[in-house]
């Protein structure tokens, strides 16, 4: 019976059951896709809260920097939640 269990266990080594998988690889390769997007989104949020402010401060009226205030939250939330759960 020997011959035939290390058989089996070469056969299963040349599928994939040691080692990294490729689906181990594409999780981390999607992972990192996701990181990206998030960063982004905060950077987004800023850049929305600076106009938001700046806008206000220019004289631009406070709905028009209301507006770009609360988008700048909520994409500011939405991406630090999704971070988190990731």
């Amino acid at each position: 019976m020997g011959p035939i269990g290390s058989g089996s266990a070469q056969l299963f080594g040349s599928l994939g059951g040691e080692g990294d998988s490729v689906s181990d690889q594409k999780t981390t390769d999607v992972d990192r896709r996701y990181r990206v997007y998030q960063i982004g989104g905060i950077v987004l949020a800023v850049l929305f809260l600076a106009l938001g402010v700046a806008a206000f401060l220019a004289g631009g009226g406070p709905i028009i920097a209301a507006i770009a205030v609360i988008g700048g939250l909520a994409v500011l939330i939405v991406s630090i939640v999704m971070m988190v759960r990731s």
